[in-house]
């Protein structure tokens, strides 16, 4: 943590940045007029090379996230079905709707992304929350609002026969 008070993260993108055979640890602290405060049971660990559970699930979000981008640029409701479940899936379905219903459709991408905890719930649920940066670029007839973002997502993971689903994503 440094004397301000900022968190120390892990970086997700690009995996260059992480050492085999090294592990990464990260502790949440809030700023205080007493300086940096810590928040107890918010620590987190992720190896550099991650066990192949988190690896599955650190991808599935990855692909949700390339899902999403390729939903929205084409305008296919249907791929959000390749990596969305429950509540994610219906609002990313409904928001799709609304955009096409306006005539446009988006040109995203992930600029980068961060996690900030990462915790299994159970052998088929995970709760991931990550700070995140999107270029957003709605396109059509009366488009606006192109830019950059910051987003603190929380993602809530189960995985369905086999496979692993974003089923929450709140941000």
């Amino acid at each position: 943590m440094s004397e301000a008070g900022h968190y120390v993260g892990y970086l997700v993108f690009p995996r260059s940045f992480l050492q085999p055979g090294r592990t990464y640890s990260f502790r949440y602290s809030c700023a205080s007029d007493y300086g940096a405060v810590p928040l107890p049971g918010l620590v987190s660990s992720v190896s550099a090379t991650p066990t192949a559970d988190e690896q599955e699930v650190l991808e599935a979000l990855d692909y949700a996230n390339q899902i999403d981008v390729q939903a929205f640029r084409e305008g296919n409701a249907e791929l959000l079905k390749a990596a969305f479940t429950g509540a994610a899936l219906s609002y990313y379905e409904a928001r799709l709707g609304e955009m096409l219903a306006r005539g446009e459709r988006q040109e995203n991408r992930l600029i980068s992304s961060q996690v900030k905890s990462f915790q299994f719930v159970s052998a088929d649920r995970a709760k991931v929350t990550t700070e995140e940066r999107w270029h957003f670029k709605p396109v059509g007839p009366n488009a606006t609002g192109e830019g950059e973002y910051d987003f603190i997502e929380y993602y809530e993971l189960v995985k369905l026969n086999g496979t692993w689903y974003v089923a929450v994503n709140e941000f």
